[in-house]
Parts: C-alpha cells; structure tokens; sequence
C-alpha cells in the first residue's frame, strides 16, 4: 500500500509540471515575434507624414534674373524685383506679392539726411526766400535724422519714402517696403570697412507694422550711418548724413526663422555688374577700386546680417515662436532620431503612440532651432 501511494503521489507532480510549463522555442520563432514587434514600431513611425516648409520649397525654385544688365539676383517662383534709384543710390527689393513682408532690400547709400532741427528750419525758411523749388524745395524736405542712428531712420521710414516718391523721379513706379511702428527686439555693433567713421553702425532684430495690411513683421535690419558734410556757416551744423550699406530681410511675425536661411541666400547673391561699377566710379568721383568695394557690401552685409541672427538672443524668439505657433494652430515635436523640429498640424498626431516624435515644452530651447519640415494630417 505505501509502494502504491508513492508511486500515485510521484503520477501527480509529473502531471501537474507538464500542465505548467511550455513548449521550449527555437531561436528562429523568438527572433520572428522581435522582428514582428519592431515591424510594428516602424509602421507607427512612417505614418508620421512629413511635409518640406515653405522655404524649403521656395529655395528649390530660385533662378538667376538678369536686370537691365545692372545687376542680377536669384529670387524663388512668384517672386517678384522692384528697382528704384539711380546708381550708387538704386534701391533693390524682392518680395513675394502675396506676403509683402516675405521680403528683401538693400541700397549701397540712402540719404541725405539732416542732422537738426535748426537746419531743417533753415531750408525752409531759404527755399520760402528763393522759391527756387528744384534745389532748396528737395533740401527743406530732407528728413531729419537726430539722432542719427538707424533706429531713428527706421522709426521715420515712411517720411523718407514719402520724400523720395515726390522729390526722386527715378524712384517712379518703385514698390516700397510698408515700415511703420518700428521696435527694436535687440541690436547688436557691426565692424566693416566704415567703423572708423560711422556714427551708427548697427544690425538691429526688431519688429514692425506693415503700414496696408497692420499685420506684424519681423527682420533683421543692417546700416551704417556716416556724417557727410559739415556745414557751420549759420553757427549750427546745416550739413547731412548719409547711410551705407542699408540692408533688411524680414518675414511675417513668428516666421523669420524659417525663412532667414532663403532670405540669406537671395541677398548674397546680388551681383552688380561691370557696368554699374563703372557708373558708380563716375558719379561718385572715386576709383575703380572703391568702387568695387562698394557694390560687394550687400553680400559681405548679408553675411553679418545671418551672423547676427545666428547670435541673437534666445529668450524672446521662444515667445514669439510659442506666440505664433498658438495664432497660426501648431504644436511643436522633436525627432529624437535625428534631433529636428517639426512644426505639427493641430491634430496631426492624434492617435499616434510611437516614441520618434516627441512634443515640444513650452520654454524648451529647441523654439530657437530652425524648422526642419511639417507634421501633417
């Protein structure tokens, strides 16, 4: 009876262990449940739909135009050059039509410009005692510049478009960037060839407000203010600034970092002809050599204008991107693949559950880092 109750107790556990435990796998099965999981992960990852920005875009289309055999510039489709001014004084503007703002500009010299008040009264008081409206009409016109920095200028930019579009007939039918409520975000001293001389020499990051639409830009504006000519004779300075170099690349609010690599690139690429140097040297009385350096400052401009923009300050573009992000209904994520940012549709990433793609905190550092493409629906 014992040998019999042994014998059914050990019948039991030999039972009971072959219920619990499984079939043992071979190493092709439990490679192909892993290869089947991150198949898986995959199909989650590429159903993120990704789509180039704008800019990106827009730099794949850019071509050469040649104007009037002056100078040439590459601008994108759609784009559109508007020209005014006469030699070392031609103002050159490319701007999308349907984003004014979506622009740039640069004149090799602007102005002139008076330096008080005093002497504006002085014009005009001449030009009343003359009538001689060609010559003292334009001086009494002048804006003045005090103090002469470019804040100040930009602060009265539609004054000095004014000024042009009556007293400048070369400036006929030339589109004028619309520049009101200019603010100064920060500004930062740029060293050129005119350092030694310049009474201003800034690269400021600011805002404005398109003057038609009321809507908020955002650019980048470099210029160097020079005292001219010294003028004494009534016992305060009748004499003028000028203004070299001026040169601007601007986008919507919220938008100029997406873009600023395009505008960037369709500023240096203003290449003044044999031509125009020689036009420049003959109306300004200088040598070929200076005059040559003076059609290259657009793209060496062009250059500290990035620099600048590369070097901003960060903390407010975090606000102003989260700001536009919210007005223009977009979330941000990280490609914590590739370490990209993506601007995302609201809604694009409803139901996704992969790890690839992580949205953005407000205040992350990653607001300032270029968009690397869109998240879309």
């Amino acid at each position: 009876m014992k040998c019999k109750k042994w014998i059914c107790i050990m019948l039991a556990a030999a039972l009971l262990a072959g219920c619990g435990a499984k079939a043992p796998q071979s190493a092709d099965t439990a490679s192909g449940e892993s290869h089947s999981l991150n198949e898986t992960a995959a199909v989650k990852e590429t159903s993120v739909k990704i789509e180039q920005t704008d800019a990106q875009k827009l730099s794949a289309t850019l071509t050469q135009q040649d104007y009037g055999g002056l100078f040439t510039i590459s601008i994108p489709q759609g784009w559109e050059v508007t020209v005014g001014g006469d030699e070392i004084y031609t103002w050159i503007r490319a701007y999308d039509p349907d984003r004014p703002d979506l622009q740039v500009f640069t004149a090799l010299r602007s102005g002139f410009f008076l330096k008080n008040q005093q002497a504006k009264q002085f014009y005009e008081n001449y030009y009343a005692l003359s009538g001689y409206q060609q010559l003292y009409g334009a001086q009494a016109a002048f804006i003045v510049l005090e103090p002469a920095t470019l804040e100040t200028f930009y602060q009265k930019f539609m004054d000095y478009c004014a000024y042009l579009a009556e007293w400048e007939p070369t400036f006929t039918g030339f589109e004028y960037p619309q520049i009101s409520d200019f603010e100064v975000i920060e500004s930062m001293d740029v060293q050129n060839e005119l350092s030694s001389i310049a009474l201003d020499n800034k690269m400021i990051h600011g805002t404005y407000m398109n003057t038609l639409s009321r809507e908020k830009a955002e650019g980048m504006f470099s210029g160097t203010v020079v005292d001219l000519i010294k003028m004494m004779d009534p016992g305060y300075d009748c004499g003028y600034d000028t203004i070299y170099s001026l040169t601007a690349m601007t986008a919507p609010y919220g938008l100029l970092d997406e873009y600023s690599a395009l505008l960037q690139t369709i500023l240096s690429s203003v290449q003044y002809s044999d031509q125009f140097v020689q036009r420049v040297m003959t109306a300004q009385q200088i040598t070929m050599e200076n005059a040559r350096a003076i059609s290259q400052m657009t793209a060496e401009t062009s250059n500290i204008i990035m620099d600048g923009w590369n070097s901003r300050q960060k903390s407010y573009d975090i606000m102003s991107q989260e700001y536009s992000d919210a007005t223009l209904g977009y979330d941000r994520y990280l490609d914590t693949e590739t370490n990209e940012v993506y601007k995302a549709e609201l809604g694009a990433m409803d139901g996704y559950d992969g790890t690839r793609y992580q949205k953005i905190d407000q205040g992350s550092s990653y607001y300032t880092e270029p968009i690397a493409g869109y998240i879309v629906k």
